[in-house]
């Protein structure tokens, strides 16, 4: 059954599930045309019309616009253009940080314990190794760490531990459980247990021994010291030779004695102390090292103050050990998870979370970051979806990401998605147009140039909408930045780099082999380093010349030697830190040079055929025909084209015919034309040679011997012999069994019985003339493949050369060295090349002259020069000190420019940067008294005249309709300039390297490269932005939309897995209606840039409030933004809250409403004489009121009022009746707006 009918047969048996009613809405699509600029253009013939944007491959029922935007071409640029350090940050930039103090310390591997506040110092641009918790083994590990940096300041948490440890972090950073779970440091409450980390120093009390005296590291698998630690982490398992010692450690620290121990491993006391001892350990110290309890305890969280916070960045394990307690380096939810699922459905939410979170299927903790970043980067993501044709109801096993650029969206004209194709030559419409991909049969699909797909098969995840465009497939982030990019690199090359010339001889390894730097064109490709990975990528030569003669500088280490100018750039290790530094800044014995290895392993197929196939029956073929009964074989024969012929290619042994005749009587007799033997036309011995298919050791060896002792003629090959009889016997062996015979032909002028052994055939003389063996020992080089083959191919070759004209020798310690001494200077330099390109050592090319003084037969051998190279099996260091650098002439000099941002080549096995200043052209446009947008796009239209056009292609020329072409003279490496009034346009040519100390342009570059990836600069740079038109709360908010708008496609596509899988794990659609699945937060960057936006607009509310234009309701609805009945609550909590304060105000002025003055009985009243009566009452304590005796009113009890308590008590709560009587009646104070419309516009 096909994959995609397995989504509609478990559910829905008897009725249309779903999806297909849905795929049935989507049929009716009206008469509009989603791809507005097509259609009309199309004539009857499928073509367009002149005015239109190409044609369509096939017909008028099919859009495909990739050839119109140049797909494959966009992705490679895209690629490089990753390697733009902006570009990479920027699209590195998708979430916030949790942070840790400052002196918070981090569990280093070889800097030890440091704080994170050091790291940030001191190790900001490198990285380094730390120790870190692996959730697939459950276990310790070691992970790269880099980028300590410093992030904020903060309010923060102290944690203090049972072992007396503490750590401070913020509120949201995560530190992991015992349970292996992740908690946030704000949620930890006194008792939680958090998984421990544990690294001992040796204890000298209980252990004597100076051996294996590293730190003790606790492991899942026991204690452990750290150099076994990091040998098992190395070698990714456990190591055989640590077993016993393993169990042993186990035991013991289980509780066992070791009497018990040693009956229980099958061995003596004695045995297993010896065990320990190797290891450095004792009893008493395993015993003390198992008391350690294996977790830690929290024992209080109190809050801390606002201090720095750092954080740190850790490949694939994303945490880290720190103190005690190992943290997470990167924010997540409260979970610890990136993605936040949300269902009314328990089961659904749980299949989902397992779907797409567990490690073992989608794991998108840790994936989903890079599916973010490569779908910024290409603006399309294609996930093919895998699952079980066995059992579909076990739903989606995982998905498996496609290269975009050769993925294809097939859509009608309509926008009705049909399928998708994958293939390098684009999609084949003439299959599609025969049958769909559903009803297709298997032969059909196998007959397709491109690989089909159903729509349930790809998940397209794309950003932008852009149709007239890129339209039915998204657009990069990328996109806008291309000629900014590319103009900022050109910039910075040309006030950085300019005339770094290397001499003429100079070795650059290109795309097969090498060549010299003075014979290297535009056409070639060259390899480029990159040292962040080790590894190489390819990159077209841009541009090559001859700067003339110049003093140059010998750069010479143990095994590399080059020469170059003062002024060209080497890459060298200082410091510990890899960085370029010009040839007369180096520093010998300090800065070590960084060797680059060719890792290339291609396979060479050994040439068989040449010019037209014959073939011939095989043993086995003829055996089967005398043995089998034939009705009437002559009338069989009849049926043959030349009965002759037949009857002989049948009957005689070793007749061949052509191999399409064979064939076809094979056929006529029943024969297994499969077995037949294919040979050339006019082969003897064919059944004698014996060739692998692919060039394999042997033959390597047997190949470079004859470069070295051979000689190939156009009937024979041979080599000459020499007094090493075990050489001449393997060699001897190789071609009769590869041949079939050899025989020896001894030369008469040897006293010593020499001579050659020879093997007379034409194809062999074919075979090895096609693999590039010239014949001509003076002029012979090593063929380009085999600078490619494998390493173990490549050494094979170099030792047959070495068997034929090396000098080999060991040394004591039983290393192999060979010298080689030949007259042919490149092929010398092709050994060292090769050699070192393995990543083995050899020495520098020596040269001597040799003095002749005998004679041939009355012939006199003249005076020649040989070259000499010393080989060895020891192993090439990835860098070597410098040992010196000496002047070395005067002599011409070439510089090239690559087009890769790692701006470097490979010259001479060691890395040295890109050579790059050409010329560029100054276009000064006059825009006149234009506005400064109108500006801006009359100089957009003249780049877009000058630069770059659309070209259709003439019939015939590919698959691609439409070609984007940059025009030779204006391409981006030109600069753009307006100018006003008293100005004219003019062109000029500004000379590479002018200008070198101005940073104004590059600064500009950049500026305009941040515009148009639209991110706000003053996250990567410290430069004052406040005089900007945009504040920076704008650009923030605007960066936060353009990364939730990122994870909405992302979570589209998310959402769209989890439907696929839901339905084939039979989940009807209804239980899932309210699913919804949400990334995480990314930034603060919305809250920080909200609060500034809060507090702009308070402060024209209240701009506005003194004015009295508007009412307290407008001022908060229109102003502040509130809804109406957030409004009204907020309108009549103000009013109670003026209420409240007038009524303090008033018990102010009147203490004695609360008894304040009026003192308890028996009790003194401050002020008043002792005994004597209040100032505060009248004659008889009673109170002056300043009034006639009978005007004083008498008092009262309020009803419900509480009355003054004796002896200073305190007042009691009001009731709820005179709480009452203070409130006022809430009404709609939407009301409360002006009942004549009044035009503000005019105020």
């Amino acid at each position: 059954m096909p994959f995609w009918d397995f989504y509609k047969i478990f559910t829905y048996a008897f009725e249309d599930d779903p999806q297909t009613k849905r795929d049935k809405a989507r049929d009716l699509t009206g008469a509009g045309v989603s791809a507005p600029d097509v259609l009309p253009y199309i004539r009857q013939d499928g073509s367009f019309q002149s005015a239109g944007k190409g044609a369509l491959r096939v017909g008028n029922d099919f859009v495909d616009l990739s050839s119109i935007t140049n797909r494959q071409s966009r992705y490679k640029e895209y690629e490089r253009l990753r390697n733009v350090p902006e570009i990479e940050q920027v699209m590195t930039v998708i979430a916030d940080e949790a942070c840790l103090a400052g002196d918070t310390p981090v569990n280093t591997l070889f800097e030890g314990e440091k704080t994170l506040q050091w790291l940030a110092e001191n190790k900001a641009d490198e990285e380094f190794f730390v120790y870190s918790w692996d959730f697939e083994k459950e276990d310790l590990t070691l992970a790269v760490a880099y980028e300590p940096r410093l992030v904020k300041k903060a309010k923060t948490l102290k944690v203090i531990l049972d072992d007396g440890s503490r750590f401070i972090a913020t509120p949201d950073h995560l530190v992991l459980l015992k349970n292996q779970a992740w908690a946030m440091t704000g949620e930890l409450k006194k008792g939680d247990e958090l998984m421990p980390f544990y690294k001992v120093k040796p204890n000298k009390w209980l252990n004597k021994f100076k051996n294996n005296q590293f730190p003790r590291i606790w492991t899942s698998e026991g204690w452990k010291h750290e150099r076994q630690f990091i040998e098992e982490w190395k070698a990714n398992r456990s190591l055989e030779k640590y077993e016993k010692i393993n169990e042993a450690i186990r035991m013991v620290s289980g509780g066992l004695g070791s009497r018990k121990t040693a009956e229980l491993m099958g061995h003596d006391r004695q045995t297993i102390r010896s065990w320990l001892a190797k290891e450095g350990f004792t009893f008493d110290e395993i015993r003390w090292l198992a008391a350690k309890p294996n977790y830690r305890t929290v024992v209080s969280v109190i809050e801390g103050d606002e201090i720095d916070v750092y954080d740190l960045s850790v490949k694939d394990t994303k945490n880290f050990c720190g103190g005690s307690v190992i943290f997470h380096n990167c924010q997540k939810d409260k979970t610890g998870n990136v993605l936040e699922i949300r269902c009314k459905n328990e089961e659904v939410k749980k299949e989902c979370e397992f779907l797409l979170l567990h490690r073992k299927m989608l794991n998108l903790n840790r994936k989903l970051w890079q599916i973010t970043k490569r779908l910024c980067i290409n603006g399309d993501g294609f996930y093919e979806v895998i699952i079980s044709l066995d059992n579909p109801k076990g739903g989606i096993l995982g998905i498996k990401e496609l290269p975009p650029e050769s993925m294809y969206r097939i859509e009608t004209t309509k926008g009705k998605l049909i399928e998708f194709q994958q293939g390098n030559e684009g999609p084949d419409y003439e299959a599609l147009t025969k049958s769909s991909v559903v009803d297709a049969t298997e032969a059909e699909l196998e007959q397709s140039k491109a690989i089909r797909f159903a729509n349930n098969q790809i998940v397209h995840m794309r950003l932008g909408e852009d149709r007239k465009t890129f339209y039915p497939y998204g657009q990069s982030l990328i996109e806008p930045a291309r000629g900014p990019a590319h103009q900022l690199r050109l910039m910075e090359d040309s006030m950085v780099i300019y005339r770094l010339c290397l001499a003429g001889n100079t070795r650059i390894r290109t795309l097969n082999s090498y060549k010299y730097i003075k014979d290297l064109t535009i056409e070639d490709v060259v390899a480029s380093y990159d040292f962040n990975t080790n590894q190489t990528v390819l990159s077209p030569v841009t541009f090559a010349e001859n700067t003339g003669k110049q003093k140059v500088y010998d750069v010479i280490s143990r095994h590399v030697k080059i020469r170059g100018n003062e002024t060209h750039p080497i890459l060298v290790k200082r410091d510990d830190k890899f960085q370029y530094v010009d040839i007369k800044n180096l520093q010998p014995k300090k800065d070590r040079l960084v060797n680059v290895v060719n890792d290339a392993a291609y396979k060479t197929k050994i040439p068989r055929i040449f010019g037209k196939p014959w073939a011939k029956l095989s043993k086995e073929q003829r055996n089967i025909f005398r043995s089998r009964q034939y009705k009437n074989k002559t009338s069989l024969l009849r049926k043959c084209e030349n009965i002759g012929r037949a009857r002989q290619f049948l009957y005689t042994k070793g007749k061949a015919l052509p191999l399409e005749k064979a064939q076809k009587i094979c056929d006529i007799f029943g024969l297994n034309k499969d077995e037949l033997l294919i040979v050339n036309k006019g082969e003897i011995n064919s059944e004698r040679i014996c060739l692998p298919d692919y060039v394999n050791e042997e033959f390597a060896r047997l190949f470079g011997f004859l470069i070295g002792d051979g000689h190939i003629r156009r009937y024979e090959i041979n080599f000459s012999t020499s007094p090493n009889e075990d050489v001449n016997k393997y060699y001897y062996n190789l071609l009769k069994k590869y041949f079939g015979r050899a025989a020896f032909k001894s030369d008469k002028r040897s006293k010593r019985g020499l001579g050659k052994i020879a093997v007379t055939s034409v194809i062999a003389s074919k075979i090895f003339r096609a693999l590039g063996y010239n014949g001509n020992h003076n002029e012979i080089r090593i063929p380009e493949w085999v600078f490619t083959s494998p390493k173990n191919i490549r050494k094979a070759f170099v030792e047959g050369i070495s068997d034929a004209d090396g000098c080999e020798r060991y040394t004591q310690k039983g290393t192999w060295f060979s010298t080689i001494e030949l007259s042919n200077l490149k092929l010398i330099e092709d050994i060292k090349e090769l050699w070192s390109s393995i990543g083995l050592c050899s020495g520098h090319i020596k040269s001597r002259n040799r003095i002749n003084e005998h004679t041939i037969e009355g012939r006199k051998i003249p005076n020649t020069t040989s070259h000499s190279v010393t080989i060895s099996e020891c192993l090439l260091p990835e860098t070597e000190n410098i040992t010196k650098v000496i002047e070395a002439g005067v002599e011409e000099v070439f510089d090239i420019g690559v087009s890769s941002n790692l701006h470097n080549f490979v010259a001479n096995g060691i890395c040295v940067h890109n050579s790059r200043a050409p010329e560029r052209r100054v276009f000064y446009i006059d825009v006149g008294q234009m506005a400064h947008f109108r500006a801006e796009s009359f100089m957009q239209r003249m780049q877009d005249l000058l630069r770059k056009r659309k070209v259709v292609n003439k019939p015939g020329e590919g698959s691609s309709a439409m070609d984007e072409r940059w025009t030779a003279p204006s391409a981006d490496e030109d600069f753009w300039i307006p100018v006003r009034p008293n100005s004219k346009t003019r062109i000029d040519t500004l000379p590479g390297a002018q200008n070198l100390g101005e940073i104004d342009d590059a600064v500009y570059f950049r500026n305009k490269l941040y515009t148009a990836l639209n991110f706000p600069a003053n996250y990567l740079t410290n430069e004052d932005v406040s005089s900007t038109r945009i504040t920076l709360s704008y650009q923030n908010a605007k960066f936060a939309r353009m990364i939730e708008r990122i994870q909405e496609h992302v979570e589209d596509g998310i959402w769209e897995i989890a439907d696929r899988h839901l339905r084939l794990r039979g989940f009807p659609e209804e239980a899932y209606e309210d699913l919804v699945i949400k990334i995480t937060t990314p930034s603060e960057y919305r809250d920080l840039s909200r609060a500034e936006i809060d507090n702009n607009r308070i402060n024209n509310a209240n701009a506005l409030k003194g004015s009295l234009l508007y009412s307290d309701f407008d001022i908060l609805t229109m102003i502040l933004k509130h809804s109406e009945e957030e409004a009204e609550m907020m309108i009549a909590r103000m009013k109670m809250q003026k209420l409240e304060e007038a009524k303090l105000q008033i018990l102010v002025q009147n203490p004695q409403l609360l008894g304040v003055g009026a003192p308890a009985t028996g009790e003194e009243q401050m002020g008043a004489e002792a005994g004597g009566p209040s100032p505060m009452l009248g004659p008889e304590g009673e109170p002056d009121t300043g009034k006639p005796e009978d005007q004083v009113p008498q008092e009262q009890p309020e009803q419900g009022m509480s009355q003054p308590q004796g002896k200073g008590e305190a007042l009691p709560e009001p009731s709820p009746e005179e709480l009452k009587r203070y409130d006022l009646e809430i009404q709609s104070y939407s009301q409360e707006v002006d009942r004549e419309e009044i035009d503000y516009s005019t105020v």
